[in-house]
């Protein structure tokens, strides 16, 4: 910033010294690197009699004309050595490992990062709490380590190559909520391995592109790597293992649901889903009404967590288990249907659902349901 500042000041200056008639020859000569001997002055003042043009001619000479060679000479060489990674990587600034391949660790006051080529890993924590807003990564890099870029707040945009075959949990842990955001992820067609939560709290997060043949995991249930992208509206799908349908990110057999970015305010959730993973709805803020499938088995942790508006919540019958804070969150959430299926309400299903006063499930079910409560200590209206 400090660079931009001394270039507008000295436009400023500039450019008033050009449009003031009086001076503007005397601003030419100084742009084309005629300044007066001391012989031109003499004549000048002896032709013209004027003092003032004469003293102004002094000032614009030997202040503004110095002062403008120094900024052409000295300013470059400052901008580019003195500002931290603007425009190169400074090896005092980012720590490599002795044989090139690893990035260890980055300065936090570092705005602009590009990586050496080889290296291959980007090390756990390596942008930690750094106030990097832009990465270019190299096509030798093949592995970002978990919390590789965690709370990195202030990035707005990274490349991954596609020479990155894995990125481990928890990555992009709360990258890119500050400023401008971080709004679009490409994952590199290479890429084999996703880790859990590894976009988790991405919150401006808007497009993301999935790419590689990597395949969901069982932890993805309760660790969605998509988790908490409250923002993510688009996702696009070339990877065999998972397809997109109606803003629904679907396991490519369409039983588990892992992320719905179907802004509409009724969503009618694809008959075949069993498994509504860890944060699929979460956020959703513009959802009143979800129609859930008769297929459905397990809602997971957090699925619903943060949906505002929704009222009302049928779960079908055949519906066993509800999730740790599943529905917490839902703070305009009064009425809850449960089936006679229901196995298990996990611990905070419920928590900060406040207006939810109204279950409704068969009847003589009243001890099967007061003991789960009891159970995942949910305050319950029975």
């Amino acid at each position: 910033m400090e660079f931009v500042y001394i270039i507008i000041l000295i436009t400023i200056v500039h450019v008033i010294f050009l449009l003031y008639p009086v001076y503007r020859d005397e601003v030419l000569d100084v742009y084309s690197w005629t300044p007066w001997t001391e012989r031109e002055y003499v004549l000048f003042k002896k032709v013209t009699g004027n003092n003032k043009a004469v003293k102004i001619r002094l000032l614009i000479n030997w202040l503004i004309w110095p002062f403008l060679l120094l900024f052409i000479l000295v300013m470059p060489i400052v901008f580019l050595f003195k500002l931290p990674c603007i425009l190169k990587e400074y090896d005092g600034e980012i720590i490599y490992s002795n044989d090139g391949k690893k990035l260890l660790k980055v300065a936090d006051n570092c705005k602009r990062v590009k990586v050496r080529k080889g290296v291959e890993v980007i090390a756990s924590e390596a942008f930690d709490s750094t106030r990097v807003t832009h990465v270019k990564l190299p096509d030798t890099v093949k592995i970002l380590k978990s919390n590789a870029l965690l709370r990195a707040h202030y990035l707005e945009s990274i490349n991954l190559p596609d020479s990155i075959i894995k990125i481990d949990r928890y990555a992009f842990q709360f990258c890119g909520g500050f400023g401008k955001g971080l709004k679009e992820i490409v994952l590199p067609k290479h890429l084999h391995n996703l880790g859990e939560n590894a976009f988790y709290g991405c919150e401006k997060l808007v497009k993301l592109v999935i790419n590689g043949d990597f395949r969901w995991e069982h932890s993805w249930l309760e660790n969605n790597p998509f988790y908490y992208t409250k923002n993510l509206s688009v996702i696009k799908n070339s990877n065999p293992n998972f397809k997109v349908e109606d803003g629904m990110l679907m396991s490519s057999d369409g039983i588990i649901l892992f992320r719905c970015v179907n802004d509409n305010n009724r969503v009618v959730v694809k008959d075949g889903i069993k498994i509504i993973a860890q944060g699929a709805f979460c956020g959703r803020d513009r959802m009143e009404e979800v129609i859930l499938p008769t297929s459905l088995r397990t809602v997971c942790k957090d699925a619903f967590s943060g949906c505002r508006i929704i009222d009302n919540v049928v779960l079908p019958e055949g519906t066993e288990s509800i999730g740790i804070e599943s529905f917490s969150f839902c703070w305009n959430l009064k009425t809850m249907t449960l089936p006679s299926t229901l196995k298990n309400i996990a611990y905070n299903a419920f928590e900060h659902s406040d207006y939810l006063q109204n279950f409704i499930f068969p009847k003589g079910m009243e001890d099967k349901f007061e003991k789960m409560v009891s159970g995942g200590k949910c305050n319950l209206p029975f």
